[in-house]
């Protein structure tokens, strides 16, 4: 005879197992797992969102495209580089004319000259940064926007010049100096004519790759901005002063900028 296995120990805490059915459960109680799921689907009357719609590829420009554009921004500034040339030739070839003020209000600018101690214009290239005119000895004229002209002349240089007030104290960064220039101005012409903010004063070297500007506005007793409105044939007489560096004083070059935009040269050395 087979003998039944004993039966699995059981603890309190577990429910006694039992093959009843609750009373309190009702058949209602149960889901309908034969009835399709309506609720989850859209009703006729209902609107259903259309999707996003998909973005187009992007075009690019294809590579003939590209090298049009080049073509045409290289051929505008060969057009600005040709204006500016036809400029520069019209400077040097003879006058330029320049509109100031209203349209219509026009005059023509001639270029400067150089003039020897006896007031002689001189032909060659003398005021040239090759070729600079000498301080004492040549005059620089140009014609103003005033119809008249101006005659500037570097009268005297001090290349080791002090710094007024400083009763001969060192001041200066050791390695630099302080170099003055003084300036004679002469107008001729209509109306009057005011130095300061139409010339235009600064220093060269081969020893400072730069452009030095005239700082004689409060240190000098007559700077440039200082100088007095000029009517025919009056004279202003004012001072430039310029820091270089010691060595610079081998290779220096004072320029003059006229309004028009021209420089001219004074040997400094």
């Amino acid at each position: 005879m087979a003998t039944q296995p004993p039966a699995a120990p059981r603890y309190d805490w577990e429910p006694p197992l039992t093959s009843e059915r609750p009373d309190d459960l009702q058949s209602s109680d149960l889901p309908d797992i034969t009835a399709p799921a309506t609720d989850a689907l859209p009703t006729e009357d209902e609107h259903v969102p259309a999707p996003d719609p998909v973005p187009p590829p992007r075009r690019r420009f294809p590579p003939l495209a590209i090298v049009a554009i080049v073509l045409v921004v290289v051929a505008g500034m060969v057009a600005g580089l040709g204006i500016v040339a036809s400029t520069v030739v019209g400077l040097i070839g003879g006058s330029s004319e320049v509109v100031y003020g209203d349209e219509g209000s026009q005059y023509s600018i001639e270029p400067a000259v150089v003039l020897d101690a006896e007031g002689n214009e001189v032909t060659d290239s003398t005021g040239g940064y090759d070729t600079p005119a000498i301080v004492g000895e040549h005059t620089i004229r140009w014609e103003v926007w005033t119809g008249g002209t101006l005659e500037l002349a570097a009268t005297a240089i001090d290349t080791d010049a002090t710094v007024p007030g400083a009763a001969g104290a060192q001041v200066l960064q050791p390695g630099y100096r302080l170099v003055t220039v003084t300036f004679e101005a002469v107008y001729a012409g209509a109306g009057e004519y005011l130095p300061d903010g139409e010339i235009y004063l600064a220093a060269e070297s081969e020893a400072a790759p730069y452009y030095v500007a005239d700082i004689a506005a409060g240190l000098l007793p007559h700077p440039l901005v200082d100088a007095d409105t000029l009517t025919d044939g009056q004279t202003a007489t004012f001072e430039a002063a310029f820091v270089l560096p010691d060595d610079a004083a081998d290779t220096l070059l004072v320029s003059v900028e006229t309004m028009d935009g021209e420089i001219m040269y004074y040997d400094a050395r």
